[in-house]
């Protein structure tokens, strides 16, 4: 049933760790946080593309209106998926989803934000949620472990320049028992990364397409 989205193309310690697909490069990052020697919260990107492996709620998926301010927390209005969208708090805010993971260990293994309100961002997800919901009666009380398989590029014609964005192919590998990290709604919580510190990582960039490295290996990846 896809998303029913349209496709329009600082802080403290405690927010939702985050994973960032950036639509105009097609790349996916973690974005560790930890507080530097004068007790300022850092952000560091660490790319993840050719390594990315996640349980993926889509089953628990909010959609709504998001805005992200520069240098200011995202402001999200959500309902969980299937419920009717908020009013829109303004123009500034866009429709949109996020969803929680847990990443595979050779990319983290902890558990994830990501939110977008990119129109390439909300048709790659329509098309992973319409394969989680033609699998899930096979797989009932299940996950899918989900892959970055491939990215497209897509354009958009302004009124004097044309851009370019890539949209992201999400493959359902295979399917797991919901983790303890990705509780229902309403269950107890299970401290994971919660309130601790990101060690601050080194930002990596690789040449290689997504299309030319092999996806992780999932045998013990959870």
């Amino acid at each position: 049933m896809a998303l029913g989205l349209p496709q329009s193309s600082g802080g403290s310690g405690d927010r939702s760790a985050v994973l960032k697909y950036d639509a105009r490069a097609g790349r996916l990052f973690r974005v560790d946080r930890a507080q530097d020697s004068a007790g300022n919260w850092v952000n560091t990107p660490v790319e993840i593309t050719r390594t990315f492996q996640a349980v993926i709620d889509i089953e628990q998926i909010e959609t709504g209106w998001l805005h992200f301010p520069k240098a200011a927390a995202p402001d999200m209005r959500l309902v969980p998926i299937g419920q009717p969208l908020p009013d829109k708090p303004s123009n500034d805010h866009r429709a949109g989803f996020r969803v929680m993971m847990k990443l595979g260990k050779d990319c983290g293994g902890d558990v994830r934000e990501m939110a977008s309100n990119a129109g390439v961002s909300i048709a790659g997800m329509d098309v992973l949620h319409d394969a989680y919901t033609k699998g899930v009666a096979a797989n009932p009380g299940k996950l899918p472990v989900v892959v970055l398989k491939d990215t497209v590029a897509v354009k958009s014609q302004g009124q004097e320049t044309t851009s370019t964005n890539y949209q992201p192919v999400w493959d359902i590998v295979k399917w797991i028992d919901r983790p303890a990290e990705l509780p229902l709604r309403g269950a107890p919580p299970v401290a994971a990364n919660e309130g601790k510190a990101q060690p601050v990582a080194q930002a990596r960039t690789t040449s290689q397409t997504v299309e030319e490295a092999a996806p992780a290996d999932d045998a013990d990846q959870f």
